[in-house]
């Protein structure tokens, strides 16, 4: 039990190494700096927008923009999942309540499908995009995505895959629609390095 214990965590510290922007050493690129956003790890809860369950391993990151904007990247990872650990989860209603579908470019004929929801608790207001990494397969949808884990996990025994989110706060003075612009701007830069690390798990 204790060396199959030491596996896990062995697969889990290797994949946070390899993920974006985990600090020191073993991640493969250099992606605390993308297309003008510079990033730096958030610890504690300060940089989820929501509490995600039960992920095998997660990472938080704020990258700031050249005009002072930013925005926040949440990242869960689930080696595998079961009844309450999944990343398509009632307890994320207030991600699906209002979400609206967003194409965003990120290369000339390259197109990411993505959802965006405004959240409002507390007096504070956040604009969250978000979209799933299941296998090689990119998609918003909720039905895509336990349609698509269901029959990886009857062809292949693999049910493992990933939550996206990029989210920022928006102040009295901000525009929803900047910041969807803003959003678009930091997806496009920081999709081609998850897309590969991500699809590969």
């Amino acid at each position: 039990m204790r060396h199959l214990a030491c596996a896990c965590s062995r697969n889990i510290r290797q994949y946070l190494q390899s993920c974006v922007g985990y600090p020191k050493r073993g991640f493969r690129r250099n992606t605390r700096t993308v297309g003008g956003w510079k990033g730096s790890i958030v610890e504690g809860f300060g940089g989820a927008i929501v509490k995600l369950p039960d992920p095998d391993a997660e990472i938080r990151l704020a990258y700031s923009g050249q005009s002072g904007d930013v925005i926040h990247l949440q990242v869960a990872y689930y080696e595998y999942q079961k009844q309450e650990k999944e990343f398509v989860h009632y307890s994320l209603q207030k991600l699906y309540d209002g979400a609206n579908p967003v194409r965003i470019e990120i290369t000339p004929g390259q197109l990411l499908e993505a959802r965006q929801v405004l959240v409002r608790e507390g007096g504070q207001a956040r604009l969250v995009t978000y979209w799933y990494e299941v296998g090689n397969y990119t998609t918003s949808s909720n039905i895509a995505a336990k349609l698509i884990t269901a029959l990886r996990g009857l062809a292949l025994w693999k049910t493992n895959g990933s939550i996206v989110l990029l989210w920022n706060d928006l102040s009295a003075a901000d525009h929803t629609l900047t910041a969807a612009s803003r959003h678009r701007e930091f997806a496009a830069a920081i999709y081609p390095f998850l897309k590969e690390d991500l699809s590969s798990r």
